[in-house]
């Protein structure tokens, strides 16, 4: 060994034989990783090896140990392949419809729910591994607040109906504790830490967790696999000492329970029936009374809740017989002749909608889990999908790569395909309105499945459960206002904004001024404004705010620093415009141009947006209700729509 100049520091850098932390390298280690690598034809992995420190070898060495390499080899293998698949209509017997229910029966199947509840027989998992990128969100999706009055992340809505169904399961008993209902939450590697600190260790959070108990919240990880070439032959590298890894896809939610033993706490627990949903469903129902009660009825050992697909065209995977098994067909797989197939009653035969909402027996988790009869799960039971994507990596030399195409594969296995190994499986038909509204997109962009999107459905909702109650909703206005060049200053836009419309959408329309009646110096301004007023006249009845912005040729033709060319609320590229505004600001991405305003089915779109995006400003608190239940009540002791915006906040 080296002896050292000075205390603690050797004239020695390192290298393989002395590496300057004074640890000294398993050569040995890495000639045996290194001939089962030559093995399977991935000794390329350990090619950077004689580059790295021995803190980096070691890291090195325990990844590769922790991949199922035989697992990883005989999926390579599968890559290209293709088979053809028998694909049938899911059986109509198999399916409830909560619709169509009568009150005697969703009550006996929310009795028999809630009192799993009160046993403690019931337990929630969601699946909540993303992170918020595509809302421009570096944070785990589910702390992400959407929007709503209460300021409440995903998160935290979803802990206080939990909290609620606790309540509901004892009803008025006084004496009664509450139940144990535990939540178990699937994280990935990018999201577990930070999820851990908002829901179990930062400062607020027990109220994050919407002041569940400590021991009922538990966040395990989600498993990971390596990346594949793009031919399916090479294990990629994202470093020279790092094995490119992605998580293995919601399907490897059943791995993470047996291998985190959340089954075994199940066990410990009691629990015999288990919920699974998805972070980023706003209005997802946390085990579902109608749903769960359902199932246990019906002896399930899994269950899909389902809603009516919209059309032949929506992009969702719907139910299925795939080769006789239960199944999820995706938009991407379904022929135009079963897309396009009906029943006697109109339905679609494939109409059935994925939302990623499940109930399970924990003995069937069990089951599948074991790997009983030589059934492993992984590969087996739970198929791995290929997903191309674009995969930062290294080339030849070492050196980093981040590739703008698909370069290379993750395996991912879905969440549905355990359904092949149900013995009674079931679907739950739902209404849309109530449960369901996706938060993936970015907001303020004009696009659905978005948090402001989301935000209007969740308070659509909440509204017409008080209507349902007896409360008697504010009528939206209908307020038309004209502003001249002159008159318009630096505030009119913001008190345009902040104007309270009781729901109704507000439009700025930016147009040429008339030279004479209905007629604008401006010939497209001319041809677009009846046609826009045809638009709200049809809509008049939900209500509107009309901001009319006229402009005068002479100091706007031509000036590319016109004040409404400048403004940022506005920007227009010329008149007429027609824009989108709401209490933060115009949703840019929608504005309608010269061309777009003289276009009836563009407007119609327009107007159909700003119709989804704008409801009245009310919330109803889980602690107050978790579906409606005990609504009457509570209206009756608060007829004002501010007793509701305040109650929302609590």
């Amino acid at each position: 060994q080296h002896t050292h100049l000075l205390m603690g520091i050797s004239w020695c850098r390192g290298g393989s034989i002395c590496p300057g932390n004074n640890m000294v390298r398993d050569e040995e280690a890495l000639d045996n990783m290194r001939s089962k690598l030559r093995e399977l034809n991935q000794e390329h992995l350990l090619r950077f090896s004689d580059d790295l420190k021995s803190d980096q070898v070691d890291q090195l060495l325990k990844q590769l140990r922790s991949i199922d390499f035989d697992m990883v080899h005989g999926e390579m293998k599968k890559i290209g392949s293709t088979y053809e698949d028998k694909i049938e209509a899911f059986p109509i017997k198999d399916l409830a419809d909560l619709r169509k229910a009568d009150e005697k029966t969703k009550n006996r199947w929310r009795t028999i729910a809630l009192e799993a509840v009160k046993k403690g027989e019931v337990a929630i998992v969601l699946v909540a591994g993303g992170q918020g990128t595509r809302l421009g969100y570096g944070h785990p999706k589910g702390m992400y607040d959407i929007g709503l009055p209460s300021a409440k992340s995903l998160f935290q809505l979803q802990a206080e109906k939990i909290q609620k169904l606790r309540n509901l399961a004892i009803g008025s008993s006084k004496t009664s504790a509450l139940p144990r209902l535990p939540w178990y939450i699937m994280t990935s590697d990018t999201t577990h830490e930070e999820t851990e600190a908002f829901l179990l260790l930062g400062r607020n959070a027990e109220i994050h967790r919407g002041r569940l108990p400590f021991g009922d919240v538990q966040c395990f990880r989600q498993g990971m696999m390596p990346c594949i070439s793009m031919d399916g032959k090479r294990v990629m590298l994202s470093d020279k000492g790092v094995i490119a890894m992605s998580p293995n896809g919601n399907g490897g939610i059943y791995s993470a329970l047996r291998d985190s033993r959340i089954l075994e706490d199940m066990q410990n627990r009691g629990i015999k029936y288990i919920h699974t949903y998805c972070v980023d469903n706003a209005l997802s129902k946390l085990a579902d009374p109608y749903f769960m009660g359902y199932c246990i009825e019906a002896k399930a050992d899994c269950a899909n809740k389902v809603l009516p697909k919209r059309s032949p065209e929506e992009r969702v995977g719907v139910m299925c017989l795939r080769n006789g098994k239960p199944a999820v067909c995706e938009y991407s797989e379904i022929s135009e002749k079963h897309k396009h197939m009906r029943e006697k009653d109109g339905s679609l035969t494939f109409g059935a909608a994925n939302i990623c909402s499940h109930y399970f027996t924990l003995e069937f988790l069990q089951q599948v889990t074991e790997g009983k009869g030589g059934k492993r799960l992984e590969g087996g039971i739970m198929p791995f999908h290929v997903a191309k994507k674009a995969i930062p990596t290294i080339d030849d030399s070492g050196l980093k790569v981040y590739p703008e195409d698909k370069n290379g594969i993750k395996l991912e296995m879905f969440i549905f395909d355990i359904f092949a190994a149900a013995s009674n499986m079931k679907c739950f038909m739902v209404p849309r309105a109530s449960e369901f509204t996706p938060v993936k997109n970015a907001p303020g962009v004009g696009k659905m499945d978005a948090p402001d999107v989301a935000r209007a459905d969740v308070m659509r909702y909440h509204a017409s459960l008080l209507q349902s109650a007896g409360f008697k909703l504010p009528e939206p206005i209908v307020h038309e206002e004209d502003i001249d060049e002159k008159s318009f200053s630096a505030g009119t836009l913001d008190n345009f904004k902040r104007m309270d419309t009781r729901g109704a959408p507000k439009f700025v329309l930016v147009y040429g001024a008339w030279k004479s009646k209905g007629v604008s110096w401006c010939p497209d301004c001319t041809r677009a404004i009846p046609m826009i007023e045809k638009e709200l006249k049809e809509r008049k009845s939900k209500g509107y705010a009309l901001l009319r912005l006229s402009v005068q040729r002479e100091g706007y033709k031509g000036n590319p620093s016109h004040k409404y060319r400048m403004d940022p609320n506005l920007q227009i590229k010329g008149v007429p415009s027609l824009i989108l505004m709401t209490s933060t600001g115009p949703v840019s991405a929608l504005t309608l141009g010269d061309s777009e305003c003289q276009d009836q089915a563009q407007l119609k779109k327009f107007f159909d947006f700003a119709s989804v995006l704008n409801t009245a400003m009310v919330e109803i608190p889980a602690h107050i209700s978790y579906d409606g239940e005990g609504l009457e009540k509570v209206v009756k002791n608060n007829p004002m729509i501010e007793d509701w915006q305040m109650m929302s906040r609590m």
